[in-house]
């Protein structure tokens, strides 16, 4: 089904958009529908409502936590060129691991390598990338 047969389904089920220039967009989350300007919609990536999209940047609810900021701190330095510190870590060439792309694999892998609060997180082969089987917590 295409995008224009989508939006004209949605407005034989009366969600008329209220406002002019707007189109009814359905969240594929929870089913709501939401006006969109009509204009945003070549902008938008995702047609997920606000409270789903809030809801999904809450995944482990362990961002405010010491191991949290280590995980985003040396991502950041391999990856983001604009970080005070990329040029001796990602401007070097060392590389973020895939296997802690996302936060749970790392804090799985932290727990098990001897994390706590006031341990520092190093890399055993100072030139080597950032990859659990060359880090360690001491």
């Amino acid at each position: 089904m295409s995008d224009e047969e989508k939006i004209e389904e949605l407005r034989k089920k009366r969600m008329e958009p209220k406002v002019r220039g707007t189109t009814p967009v359905e969240c594929p989350v929870c089913k709501t529908v939401r006006a969109v300007r009509t204009d945003n919609l070549k902008i938008i990536k995702s047609n997920i409502c606000r409270p789903c999209y809030r809801k999904s940047l809450h995944k482990h609810g362990k961002s405010t936590s010491k191991l949290y900021t280590i995980w985003v701190q040396n991502k950041s330095r391999c990856r983001n060129s604009g970080d005070y510190h990329y040029a001796r870590y990602g401007g070097r060439g060392i590389l973020w691991s895939k296997v802690w792309e996302e936060f749970p694999p790392f804090e799985k892998w932290a727990s098990a390598h001897g994390y706590a609060d006031g341990k520092s997180f190093v890399r055993i082969n100072k030139d080597g990338h950032f990859e659990p089987n060359n880090c360690e917590f001491v």
